[in-house]
């Protein structure tokens, strides 16, 4: 199967919805796992940095303490940047992939953005 005939079956975007989804109503991917390439972008515990020059498996990211924090001069906070993962409803099925990261504020809330829970057994 390719890629793109897979994508309606596994995820929501801005290509067939409008609005967030209930959980688990699009089929799960290979691993058994729901909407991890769509429905909400999922913000991650992972501080943002560049990505490291050596090959790594399963790398985390800096802890807080090792980044430095910015600073909003308009409410006079500081602030730390989280990896942000996947795509959402409002982004093209073109960004719904695991690999598509970005930053988010710590402090900043967005309707496309959510968490994942997850137990390690």
């Amino acid at each position: 199967m390719i890629l793109s005939s897979i994508l309606p079956m596994t995820n929501w975007n801005k290509d067939n919805c409008q609005e967030p989804q209930d959980v688990m109503t699009k089929l799960p991917n290979e691993l058994g796992i729901y909407d991890m390439c769509g429905n909400l972008k999922e913000i991650c515990q992972d501080c943002y940095a560049e990505y490291s020059e050596e090959p790594q498996v399963n790398p985390h990211g800096p802890k807080k303490e090792d980044v430095n924090y910015e600073f909003n001069l308009t409410y006079f906070f500081r602030y730390y940047l989280h990896v942000q993962r996947s795509g959402s409803v409002l982004f093209s099925h073109l960004t719904s992939f695991i690999e598509d990261r970005s930053r988010m504020a710590d402090y900043h809330a967005s309707i496309d953005v959510g968490f994942r829970l997850a137990l390690w057994t």
